[in-house]
């Protein structure tokens, strides 16, 4: 009896790791990043998967590809120099293809203040 439920329990254990081992992670996800207001394309754009802090950075036209993805949720993390960030939930479920719009902050006013000084030659220094 004690033989027969050994058996069960490792037939259980083995059939758990090779569903576990059996996951789909063929997926992609692949896209293109663009301006939101000029509809232009943006390079180097970040993008992350938040869960395993894999990533790629779009190309000059804002294309983009992550592969070898298995399913389920996965938390995207997209960043651009002069956007806000932008965080996109995905069930992915089969290969997905998407557009990201990235709108620009806009900064305000910058104001610059600085002080001359004077530079003393040598002569103005020692000589004079």
């Amino acid at each position: 009896m004690l033989y027969s439920n050994l058996k069960l329990l490792l037939f259980v254990c083995l059939f758990i790791v090779f569903n576990l081992q059996a996951q789909n992670c063929n997926n992609y996800i692949k896209g293109r990043v663009f301006d939101d207001g000029t509809s232009l394309p943006l390079s180097f754009v970040n993008i992350l998967i938040q869960e395993s802090l894999i990533g790629t950075t779009s190309d000059k036209d804002g294309f983009f590809i992550l592969d070898n993805l298995c399913q389920g949720e996965i938390h995207l993390i997209i960043s651009h120099i002069g956007c806000d960030p932008k965080k996109i939930l995905i069930d992915l479920k089969k290969d997905t293809i998407l557009r990201i719009p990235m709108p620009h902050t806009l900064l305000g006013t910058i104001v610059v203040e600085g002080e001359q000084q004077t530079i003393l030659t040598f002569n103005q220094l020692f000589i004079e």
